[in-house]
């Protein structure tokens, strides 16, 4: 509400700055309109009370979280927000100074001379309107992001953001030029302006002080935290320590692991929620705010939103979104929901697993696909795959859900190579627990697909269907056939952008199609390499 009332008066206030385009006296007229709501005592209190509760909301929020490990754009916020509130009190408390003490009207031409004939303050007033705008913007663009009538709207909405201030800043300019042409009552009262100085700053070094003083405060609140005790959370491959009576993504960020949070950890989006795999006697209640969130999405019971479920002890969970997820990705699940997008599928098999199951106890064999999975994990995290599924011994990863198809198909190729040399290095690691080395079988296809959230209500998740995506399952099929490590799809290379390559093509029978396919067989890792020396001198 703070925010409201405080957008709507910097909005009509530049409004009426732009109308110096057209004239003062236009300036002047809606001025006069507007300054008999704004003045009168009820109007001013609301507005003084605005600011002063916006601020202190600010600081508390601020002073609540035990750690600053914040998104850049919550820190570009707060700092924005402070160095609004620097900028404005030189301003409105000399203008209502000199309306109070002097008793004179503060007209525009009275105001733009003050203003104009002191460079430091035509400064100011423009870091002023750039910075308190930057300030608003930032703040509603994060409210309304997981609306879904403004992500409908938002180039008319980004226009608007850059065209009104402009058109003050211009409009400030223009009208300062004619402002000279009038005359106006000189304001020659030692006393009072000395009174005016003291009062602008009591109110500058107040805000400091507290600014500062907050600061001292979570400093003192982070070593009180740190001091708690300690929890493990468990999160894909990483381990992680967490003070008791943190949240999880607070945790997580503290870290500097990535993971998804749109709204900024307050509970508008749920792009962070996680499956609690184990643990979740050791999380705190969830809150009101949190179980409204989750049942608009339909969750499951054990998942919970990382941004609020707060730590009591040791935990194990999963992401169940990427870590660069947008609001399209937090979207109510169950069934199939997407788009059709192009997009590049890997599948990945790993080979003889069933061998191992015949001269290793289950643990052992369940210890070694871990292994295996975890590696595989790393590369995708590393090439921007996406995990799509798991099946067995094998999964199924998802290129170019963030990025176009070139890229994509680039980043599935040096993803494939990282895979093979990973695997080697398990090989070479677990060479004791083994009777022959792993092996695996990569397929690689592009083409349009329909991606986005499927699967059963209560457990679904982010991939892809379509001829393409079976196509690539059939290709991953072929290199048993073909006796090589990676069979990559003719079209695959043309979308790369590879031309130039030494590459033995073949023709391979694929189900549904009746000529079959042209594809590409990698027998040897260094075949790959030379790809990805082609692309890194493109």
């Amino acid at each position: 509400m703070t925010a409201l009332i405080m957008f709507s008066y910097v909005f009509i206030h530049l409004g009426n700055h732009i109308l110096g385009l057209v004239s003062i006296e236009a300036m002047e007229a809606m001025r006069n309109l507007v300054t008999k709501i704004v003045r009168h005592p009820f109007a001013t209190t609301i507005l003084g009370l605005s600011i002063a509760v916006h601020f202190f909301i600010a600081m508390r929020a601020l002073y609540q979280r035990p750690f600053l490990h914040l998104h850049r754009w919550q820190q570009l916020q707060i700092l924005s927000g402070i160095a609004m509130i620097l900028l404005l009190i030189p301003h409105v408390i000399p203008v209502r100074g000199y309306y109070h003490g002097f008793e004179v009207d503060t007209t525009y031409p009275l105001i733009l001379q003050a203003i104009w004939l002191d460079m430091g303050e035509v400064i100011r007033q423009f870091a002023l309107v750039i910075v308190a705008w930057f300030h608003i913007c930032l703040g509603f663009h994060y409210w309304l992001k997981t609306k879904h009538w403004y992500r409908k709207n938002l180039y008319w909405i980004y226009a608007l953001a850059i065209i009104w201030p402009l058109l003050a800043l211009i409009g400030f300019v223009q009208s300062g030029y004619q402002a000279f042409e009038y005359d106006v009552p000189e304001l020659k009262d030692p006393e009072i302006t000395q009174q005016i100085y003291t009062l602008k700053m009591a109110l500058l070094w107040f805000v400091v002080v507290c600014s500062i003083l907050m600061l001292l405060l979570k400093q003192l609140r982070r070593k009180m935290v740190l001091s708690k005790d300690r929890c493990t959370i468990s999160i894909s491959d990483h381990s992680i320590k967490a003070s008791s009576g943190q949240s999880i993504l607070n945790a997580i960020r503290f870290a500097d692991l990535p993971h998804a949070s749109v709204c900024g950890g307050r509970a508008r989006c749920t792009t962070c929620r996680v499956r609690v795999n184990h643990g979740a006697e050791n999380l705190g209640s969830v809150s009101e705010l949190e179980r409204l969130a989750l049942t608009r999405i339909k969750a499951a019971p054990d998942v919970r939103l990382a941004c609020q479920a707060v730590v009591n002890g040791d935990i194990e969970v999963t992401p169940l979104l990427p870590a660069d997820a947008s609001m399209k990705l937090a979207q109510p699940a169950g069934g199939v929901s997407g788009e059709e997008k192009a997009v590049v599928a890997m599948f990945v098999d790993l080979r003889g697993s069933t061998q191992l199951a015949e001269y290793k106890l289950p643990y052992d064999v369940l210890f070694i696909l871990n292994q295996f999975f975890v590696e595989m994990s790393k590369s995708l995290h590393n090439t921007n795959g996406h995990y799509a599924q798991f099946a067995g011994d094998g999964l199924m990863a998802l290129y170019g859900v963030n990025t176009d198809l070139k890229t994509a198909c680039r980043e599935a190729l040096k993803g494939a190579l990282d895979m093979l040399e990973r695997l080697q290095k398990l090989n070479e690691k677990m060479q004791a627990d083994l009777e022959q080395p792993l092996k695996m079988g990569i397929g690689l296809h592009c083409g349009e697909a329909i991606v986005g959230n499927m699967g059963p209500p209560k457990s679904p998740n982010y991939s892809a269907i379509g001829d393409n995506i079976n196509i690539a399952a059939r290709l991953e099929a072929q290199t048993k056939n073909l006796g090589c490590k990676v069979v990559i799809s003719k079209e695959l290379l043309i979308e790369s952008g590879i031309r130039q390559h030494h590459l033995s093509a073949t023709q391979v029978p694929i189900r549904g199609r009746e000529n079959g396919m042209t594809v590409y067989p990698i027998t040897a890792d260094e075949q790959l390499s030379e790809l990805i020396n082609l692309i890194e001198h493109d």
